[in-house]
């Protein structure tokens, strides 16, 4: 896109990018109101809050296992400090395995199946990411006390592991929030932190598998 375009004039994929210091939204307009600006705006089509993150240093919060009574109190706790976070609810696989890792491809496959179907039964639609059970996956994994060193500077994205069943899990989402802080981490969803910035990417229709356009 080498062509900028005035305010107020269509912009986004196959137009043209806005000017310096203007968002395009996702209606496709050129801009500066909230309507523009965040989670509102078209990634690569104008100067973007998500272009300035996306590249820095960000952290998912996630919560695995609930909803339990220490959920509510969590929820209440992230709102106070302007936090986002994801909460896995069920999605683990359907068997809730030991080690995927151990697991054929087959076996996979089958329990990623199951585990939608059930989601689809019950509200018509599934989570595009999951949560792998035990956190046993084949990955590079940045470890809790790695990432609260305070002689660590550098994360790149970093998805922290919960569970907001346990009575500890209040006090550590305060810990990790503040030190979070301190560290200049930008919070983002998981989606976020895995580069996918279309919030319509992160459910899946439960019948023709396509992402759920709300």
């Amino acid at each position: 896109m080498d062509t900028v375009l005035p305010m107020d004039v269509r912009c986004g994929p196959g137009l043209a990018s806005c000017p310096s210091s203007s968002c395009c939204s996702r209606a496709g307009y050129c801009g500066y109101s909230a309507a523009h600006r965040g989670a509102h705006c078209q990634v690569g089509c104008g100067h973007c809050e998500i272009d300035t993150i996306r590249h820095r240093n960000t952290i998912a919060l996630t919560f695995d296992d609930g909803p339990s009574e220490q959920t509510g109190p969590l929820l209440d706790l992230l709102r106070q400090e302007g936090v986002k976070a994801t909460f896995f609810l069920a999605s683990h696989t359907c068997g809730h395995l030991e080690n995927l890792d151990r697991e054929s491809q087959e076996s996979r496959n089958q329990q990623m199946m199951w585990n939608e179907i059930t989601f689809r039964d019950i509200l018509g639609f599934f989570p595009t990411y999951m949560r792998p059970p035990h956190g046993n996956c084949q990955a590079t994994a940045l470890f809790s006390d790695e990432l609260w060193n305070p002689n660590h500077s550098s994360y790149g994205r970093v998805i922290s592991l919960a569970h907001d069943t346990l009575p500890a899990t209040l006090n550590l989402a305060r810990h990790m929030i503040s030190q979070a802080k301190a560290r200049n981490l930008h919070f983002v969803t998981v989606g976020q932190c895995l580069g996918d910035w279309d919030r319509a990417n992160w459910y899946r229709d439960g019948w023709t598998g396509q992402r759920r356009v709300a």
